[in-house]
C-alpha cells in the first residue's frame, strides 16, 4: 500500500532543503524547479551535465542536494550501482 503522506512529506522536505540550499531565494527556487522539470521531461541532458549546470547557475549546495535526491531515487528504484572499490556493507 502506498502512503500518500510519505510522498507529501518527502516533497515538503525536499522543497525546504532546496530553498535552504539557495539561501531562501524564492526566485532562484522557482527557476531551479522549472529548470529541473524541463530537463528531466526532455531527457536530453545527462545527470552529470545537469548537475554541472546546477552548480554553475545555482551553486554547489543546490548541486549536492539534487545529486543526493538522484541517488535516493536510484536506490529506491533498484538502479544504483556501487562504484568500483566500494565494499562498504
Amino acid at each position: 500500500m502506498i502512503d500518500p503522506n510519505k510522498s507529501l512529506l518527502i516533497d515538503m522536505n525536499f522543497r525546504t532543503e532546496l530553498l535552504e540550499s539557495l539561501d531562501w531565494d524564492e526566485t532562484q527556487f522557482d527557476s531551479l524547479l522549472k529548470y529541473l522539470q524541463e530537463e528531466i521531461r526532455s531527457n536530453l541532458t545527462s545527470p552529470e551535465e545537469l548537475l554541472e549546470n546546477i552548480d554553475i547557475n545555482y551553486g554547489e549546495n543546490a548541486r549536492k542536494l539534487v545529486k543526493k535526491m538522484f541517488k535516493e531515487a536510484y536506490i529506491e528504484n533498484g538502479l544504483y550501482n556501487k562504484p568500483k572499490g566500494d565494499y562498504e556493507h
